[in-house]
């Protein structure tokens, strides 16, 4: 049951954008949910059936999180609007170079951590 009204059929049709028919179309799936669902990937975990709980990030890693966002959300606005592929790979590069001085490697490691913790806790 979706609470978004943008996935209700009454309502989500009548705003559906030439986009979004065209990725339907190209799919075979209404969402990127739909898709998932239908071809296995990714498992739902019940809440209640684990008894672990995702820990608050420790202080560094948090703002770690804060920094690393702005520039990755910045870049992709401009990949997604860059004019050439030379463009895009020159942005690519810059955002990947800057991520890694910012310790991104050390966060991605820090996360595939606690995915291993959850997946663990799991019955």
């Amino acid at each position: 049951m979706y609470y978004d009204p943008l996935f209700w059929e009454s309502v989500g049709a009548q705003n559906r954008t030439l986009l979004q028919n065209n990725w339907t179309d190209h799919y075979g799936a209404t969402d990127p949910i739909d898709l998932m669902m239908r071809n296995n990937m990714f498992n739902i975990i019940p809440q209640g059936e684990s008894d672990w709980v995702m820990p608050e990030d420790p202080s560094d890693y948090a703002l770690m999180r804060t920094e690393l966002q702005p520039i990755v959300n910045n870049a992709s606005w401009q990949m997604v609007f860059a004019s050439s592929e030379d463009e895009f790979n020159r942005i690519w590069n810059d955002m990947k170079d800057l991520a890694m001085q910012m310790g991104w490697e050390t966060l991605f490691e820090y996360d595939k951590g606690l995915a291993m913790d959850m997946f663990a806790a799991m019955p």
